[in-house]
């Protein structure tokens, strides 16, 4: 904990209010929301951007894409490995079509399984995200 205190303090030393303001504008143009609650670090603004909330003087970010890359909202992740997996899928299907043989079968099937398992949990996390 003390290290972290270190760092954010150390963050907001090197972060001028200019650098932070125009942050803000940048983000606010990009569909930030202004929260009502205050930093319970430095009793700044609170922003809410792609469905993370940060204080952009604590965090330490100098850019919008910067934030974009580290904050990634867990729906973009999950969009990301949703698509991997459906990509893996395809090919699981398509290599189960060409088997030759029992055996190839039976590998491509447990491959598709697999694939199958992972995909429904993720779906039931997207789903829990989500407020289904």
């Amino acid at each position: 904990m003390a290290l972290d205190l270190n760092l954010t303090r150390w963050r907001m030393a090197h972060v001028s209010s200019r650098d932070v303001n125009r942050l803000v504008v940048e983000l606010m143009r990009r569909g930030a929301s202004l929260l009502s609650e205050s930093c319970p670090t430095c009793g700044g603004i609170m922003l809410r951007y792609k469905g993370v909330t940060f204080c952009p003087r604590c965090s330490g970010f100098t850019s919008v894409e910067e934030i974009e890359e580290k904050l990634s909202a867990p729906g973009d992740l999950l969009g990301g490995l949703e698509k991997l997996l459906y990509d893996d899928l395809r090919r699981g299907i398509q290599e189960l079509r060409d088997a030759k043989d029992a055996e190839d079968r039976s590998a491509s099937l447990r491959s598709v399984k697999e694939e199958l398992e992972v995909l429904e949990m993720l779906l039931r996390v997207k789903d829990r995200i989500a407020g289904k």
